[in-house]
């Protein structure tokens, strides 16, 4: 289990889900486009939220009159103030309130729960813990010998990967199986989330409660993986599971002893290492190992072959250390340039 993830209820990020047609009490047609048959028979009415500039949280609604269902995407900033708390059992009935007084639909308030279906879901957790500069490489330090990979974008976010391959062991086009991504929520509220904290009534309070939080993200892309990861795709099953499936991916992709108890402790913020103009990042987990094992190659070597196979050639493995182990009088006066920072910068 990841230490601190574990909790007692289910909490998401965004959520799909279905209800039968005579559960809508009504909708708004001028905010719907439509899809009909050569026939004229209409057979869906849609409606995105991408093309709705009043509009600061996801709401897809699709009304198929084939299938007799009502499909709905919904965002947990749907819960305004109370968007911390995330989509949960305790606040279901403020979801189906905050869709209700968009005007776009109406949602039967007496609608029984046990006929909704969860399509799809980012399973979510937001964890008292910073990302610091050192994220990247435990994880990487972690990451098991199985098919999966772990992908940065930019300093803010990670996502481990699980990919798919062919028969001859080659990677396929649309790779990505399941994706698990990990970002620190505090940054990515202050950069991308401006409109949305301003539109609520106590946008700081909520700010405050993402500080030092770094969120674990995990899609579930169809009604065969919610069922996987739950065992039922009624929503009451769902959002009262007491599974874990977070705790359970991170398991099958990661050695969790060396996930939660990698002792490495951040110094500096190595970034600005990139402008050395080699590759930023095998580089930057290069140094910074060099620099934690003061430079000993023997210690270093002893080090990683917890984490490669028996068959490495370590002539060929320890060419980067040897190269900034020769040169680490150069690195190590560039460094002391460098003052000690935390990673991101919260400022506005």
């Amino acid at each position: 289990m990841i230490n601190n993830i574990n909790q007692q209820y289910q909490t998401f990020d965004e959520i799909t889900f279905t209800i039968p047609l005579c559960e809508l009490e009504s909708y708004n047609k001028d905010c719907f486009s439509t899809e009909s048959l050569p026939s004229g028979l209409l057979v869906k009415r849609k409606y995105y939220s991408k093309g709705d500039m009043n509009r600061r949280y996801k709401l897809d609604v699709i009304i198929n009159y084939n299938s007799y269902i009502v499909r709905i995407t919904v965002s947990a900033k749907c819960l305004g103030d109370r968007y911390p708390e995330l989509i949960c059992y305790k606040n279901f009935d403020q979801v189906i309130s905050a869709i209700n007084n968009t005007g776009i639909v109406r949602i039967s308030e007496t609608i029984d729960y046990n006929d909704i279906i969860v399509v799809t879901c980012d399973v979510t957790r937001d964890v008292n813990q910073r990302m610091d500069d050192y994220f990247g490489l435990k994880l990487d330090a972690a990451l098991r010998k199985a098919n999966a990979i772990i992908i940065p974008y930019g300093n803010n976010n990670l996502t481990i990967v699980t990919i798919r391959k062919n028969k001859s062991k080659e990677v396929q086009r649309g790779f990505a199986n399941k994706s698990l991504t990990i970002y620190c929520k505090e940054y990515e509220m202050v950069t991308y989330q401006r409109k949305f904290l301003e539109s609520l009534s106590n946008g700081e309070k909520v700010l405050m409660a993402f500080k030092g939080k770094t969120r674990y993200e995990l899609k579930l892309k169809n009604k065969s993986e919610v069922k996987r990861a739950f065992g039922s795709n009624y929503l009451v099953d769902v959002l009262y599971s007491n599974i874990s499936p977070i705790d359970d991916y991170m398991s099958s992709v990661l050695d969790m002893d060396v996930f939660n108890n990698y002792n490495i402790v951040p110094i500096y913020n190595y970034s600005s290492v990139v402008e050395t103009g080699r590759n930023g990042l095998n580089f930057m987990k290069n140094l910074l190992l060099c620099r934690y094992f003061n430079y000993d190659l023997k210690a270093i070597k002893v080090f990683l072959k917890n984490f490669y196979s028996k068959n490495t050639d370590f002539h060929v493995a320890m060419k980067p250390y040897k190269i900034i182990v020769k040169e680490r009088s150069k690195y190590e006066e560039m460094l002391t340039q460098l003052n000690p920072a935390s990673l991101y910068n919260y400022s506005s």
